[in-house]
This record gives structure tokens, sequence and C-alpha cells, in this order.
């Protein structure tokens, strides 16, 4: 009754994204989320619902201040990659939706231009050339190529700071010594671990791998590449953050320590105890051979390990980017 009562007499209708099954409005004209939705494939036919009748329409998602970043892992990479609103937003649909991957713009005829192609200027080129012209073809051409190279440059940045955070939050939650030594659960803490016992000695050697890793990488870590005391990017630490309306800058968070204290240090020791080849291997390439001699007395190249790179759109440290690679 509350359904067809909207849908005769209009206005706005707050529901779950069940209503959207089945409904054939033609005349809705704003779809608006609280929160952002999950799966980016849900959200292009929910929000398809809108503007049935051809007019133009909304879709619209209501974010709390830091929802919906890179280091939201509640949300599939495409719906990150959507909201960022670093690639042309039709292009990310396209993909999802349609297996498209060679666009890079909203340049089809009649489109509403999105709001990142806007700011790119591409909206108002369109509008100055003409679609026909020759001349706006060439500059197509040329805009959209570049476009199309930057943005999957920024699209692999994306993917990469989403999948950091996955990472740092799967092995926050993992035993260490059980997920790279046993093919069952390992997600449970070191009090709770079922193979406690016979877990002992490959724990002690981890724990005290990662101590002596973290005593020579911290002593080596450079100003801004992570938490001082977890080495892990800031927006991705408990004990920061970010400040509103300073893009890339941090604040400690009053009474909040590190979530992810002992992650990189035990992950890191762990392949070295557990998978030495592999490890040796990423440390060489991160490295090089004259500063790794294969040998944890290697000190000085673990103290490189603290040096403070420059990783897509943040900045992080060597040994990040080493857990990264590991895992």
């Amino acid at each position: 009754m509350i359904i067809q009562a909207w849908m005769r007499e209009g206005g706005v209708i707050a529901a779950t994204n069940a209503l959207g099954v089945g409904l054939d409005v033609p005349d809705v004209r704003a779809v608006i989320y609280a929160g952002a939705p999950r799966r980016l494939r849900d959200y292009a036919q929910e929000s398809g619902r809108a503007g049935r009748d051809g007019q133009k329409s909304e879709a619209i998602i209501v974010l709390r201040a830091g929802e919906g970043g890179v280091g939201n892992t509640g949300l599939e990479v495409e719906m990150v990659e959507y909201i960022c609103g670093d690639a042309c937003r039709r292009s990310v649909l396209n993909e999802v939706m349609d297996g498209q991957t060679d666009r890079a713009s909203c340049a089809g005829p009649g489109e509403e231009v999105c709001d990142v192609c806007q700011a790119r200027g591409l909206g108002a080129v369109e509008q100055e050339w003409g679609s026909g012209d020759k001349e706006f073809a060439v500059m197509e051409d040329s805009n959209a190529a570049l476009a199309e190279s930057e943005q999957g440059r920024r699209r692999e940045q994306q993917r990469q700071e989403w999948w950091l955070g996955r990472y740092l939050e799967s092995w926050a939650e993992s035993c260490v010594s059980c997920r790279l030594t046993y093919d069952g659960g390992f997600r449970h803490g070191v009090e709770d671990c079922p193979r406690k016992e016979e877990q002992t000695e490959i724990r002690t050697r981890i724990e005290a791998r990662a101590g002596e890793i973290q005593r020579l990488v911290t002593a080596g870590m450079e100003r801004f590449g992570g938490c001082g005391k977890c080495m892990v990017p800031q927006a991705y630490c408990g004990r920061w953050v970010e400040v509103a309306g300073d893009e890339g800058q941090f604040r400690l968070r009053t009474g909040a320590d590190c979530d992810k204290e002992r992650v990189l240090f035990e992950v890191v020791a762990g392949f070295q105890d557990q998978a030495p080849e592999l490890f040796r291997e990423e440390m060489k390439t991160r490295m090089g051979d004259r500063h790794w001699d294969g040998k944890f007395e290697g000190r000085e190249a673990w103290k490189r390990m603290g040096k403070r790179v420059k990783w897509g759109r943040m900045e992080t440290n060597e040994l990040c980017i080493l857990f990264f690679r590991l895992s």
C-alpha cells in the first residue's frame, strides 16, 4: 500500500535496496544512497531505476567523512575506483557492466558529462568545437589517448592501495605462523591458537626476528614515511586521522593507538623464516644485490627499509612495499 501510494502521489520514499527489484516507475528523478553500496554492479542496476522516461536524473551517494576511500575495505575495488573520482565514472561503469576497457572519457553524442570529465574540460571542448569537426576529432583522439594512459596509471594505483588495505586488515586478524605453515584456519590470535604448542618454536623465531627487524628499520625510518610505531601508512593506521580539508595530511587521534602495531614486522619475519627464497628475491628487488647479502645480519639493508618512498598517491616506506609484494 505504501509503494502504491508513492507511485500514485510521488514525493520521497525511504527504503532498502529491495525496493528496486521489479520497480518500473518511469519518472524517478533521483536515487540517494545513505552510504556507499558495496558492489558497483548493484549500484548501476539500482540507480538505473531513475530517469527511465529519458529525462535527466541523478544518483547520489552520501558518505560520512572518511568513508568510501581506499582504506574502506568493505567495498569492492571497482566501487572504490568509481567513488575516488580519478577516472571517468562512465568508463568505470562500462568496464564492469559491459566489459568495455577502451573508453577513457564521456565522449558519446548526447551523453551527460561526468564531473571527472568536466574537471578535465572535455565537456567544454566538445561544446566549443562540435563533435563533427575534424579538428575536434584529432583533439579528442589525442586527449583520449593521454587520458587513457593517465587513467590506467591511476586506476592501477587505486587497486594497489585498495589491496594494501585488504592485506593489512587480513594479516592483522591472522595468526602469522599458522597462515604461513598450515592449510587450515588461521583467523585467530596467538593466545587462541589451536596449534599453540606445536607452533611454539616457529612463533618464537618469528617474534624474535620481528623484534630485531623493528629495531633496525625504525632506527633508519625517514619522516613522513608512515606511522612511527607500526610503519603502516597513516591512512591505514588507527592512530591517525586525516585533517579535514587538507588531503594527505594527518594528525594523531586523541587516545588512539596502533591497531596494526606488529603486522609489517611479523609478516616480513614470517616470510623470511618460512619462505626464504621468495623473501630473498623480493629483498634483492627492493635493495639490490650489493645491499643484501642474503643473511639476517645485513643490518644496513634493514635500515634502508625505513627509507621514505612515494607510492601512488601516498607516501610510505620500503618495508611496507616489501610487505605488499610478499602478501
